[in-house]
């Protein structure tokens, strides 16, 4: 009897020592996918590839994340660090030689290349989240937390408060050309004196992204299970007919095409013609940014870093700028 109980402890530990005999050369652990981004597009946690942010300017693309600060390429192929560490970038802007980016608890960097110093810190923390930024001169509006500011230098000058300020964007309609999206009241906007109001928008939800189109002089919202609105005079809106109209829309591009981040389906794809249709790009991930930089077009999906659009497929543009390698990205995307 006691020789067959020491054979059975002699097998556990033999089982034991398996699970625990480190992956053979060469062997790669899986990265796996992080969670869908939360309603508050506070990001959520440190995973890896999570891109918050990608804006353009100057013959320079820039990506800002989680738990990566930012980078920039010049070529939209090869990227390279600009703020370095391991800082929770939620929002991105630029203009000319200036650029700014907003944290998950509140602060503010200023920058350009690989040169950047820290020059705002709200006292709120996360609850000062920089969800949004734009530059406008030497102004710079900020939404954070569940207010409005507008900064040139030293303390920011609060403009509007009342809820979660989650996209700002900036127009030609008229004497007020400042518009934000909050969570649960909709759009607002505020003439350069600081004078700010809420519109009679019909969606109230999360407004997840604004984008002003110079070309058509239109601006677009993108709204939780809303799908998309579209004004051209700031005041009415219309709703774009999408293939999906409940869809969470969380970023929208303007321009030829209409590209519209669609959470749960991927890419809509407006097609031009006398009857316009859509090209559906399916994507397993949430898709959280675009940008077009030299001719071409990118997004930013949860998990994956930065994809290139060719027509209706997509290739990862991706090298440098996260820490596993790119070819594991295929493996994810066919999981």
């Amino acid at each position: 009897m006691l020789k067959r109980f020491a054979i059975f402890v002699l097998c556990l530990l033999a089982l034991a020592c398996a699970k625990n005999e480190p992956a053979p050369p060469g062997a790669r652990p899986p990265v796996p996918l992080p969670p869908s981004l939360p309603d508050d597009l506070t990001a959520g946690g440190p995973y890896t590839g999570r891109i918050t942010s990608l804006v353009t300017d100057k013959g320079m693309l820039y990506a800002g994340g989680w738990h990566m600060g930012v980078y920039y390429t010049r070529n939209g192929r090869a990227w390279y660090p600009s703020l370095k560490g391991e800082i929770d970038v939620l929002s991105l802007a630029v203009q000319g030689c200036r650029a700014f980016a907003g944290t998950f608890t509140g602060e503010i960097y200023r920058g350009r290349d690989t040169r950047w110093s820290k020059a705002y810190v709200f006292p709120g923390g996360q609850k000062d989240m920089v969800r949004a930024l734009a530059i406008d001169g030497p102004y710079l509006y900020i939404g954070a937390g569940a207010s409005l500011y507008r900064r040139q230098r030293g303390e920011p000058e609060r403009w509007w408060s009342g809820a979660n300020v989650t996209a700002l964007a900036l127009t030609s309609f008229g004497d007020r050309p400042l518009f934000f999206g909050t969570e649960g009241r909709g759009v607002g906007r505020c003439n350069r004196a600081g004078r700010c109001e809420l519109i009679d928008f019909p969606g109230a939800k999360l407004i997840a992204a604004l984008a002003f189109s110079r070309e058509e002089n239109a601006l677009y919202v993108a709204v939780e299970n809303e799908g998309v609105y579209r004004t051209a005079d700031g005041q009415s809106f219309s709703k774009v007919p999408l293939p999906r109209p409940r869809v969470f829309a969380r970023a929208v591009l303007p321009g030829e095409p209409l590209l519209v981040a669609a959470d749960g389906v991927g890419v809509l794809q407006r097609l031009g013609g006398r009857s316009p249709s859509w090209l559906t790009i399916p994507f397993p991930a949430s898709v959280t940014a675009f940008a077009r930089f030299k001719d071409r077009t990118y997004f930013a999906a949860d998990g994956f870093g930065v994809l290139r659009l060719d027509g209706a497929s997509y290739r990862p543009a991706n090298k440098g700028l996260l820490n596993f390698p790119e070819e594991i990205i295929p493996e994810n995307l066919h999981r």
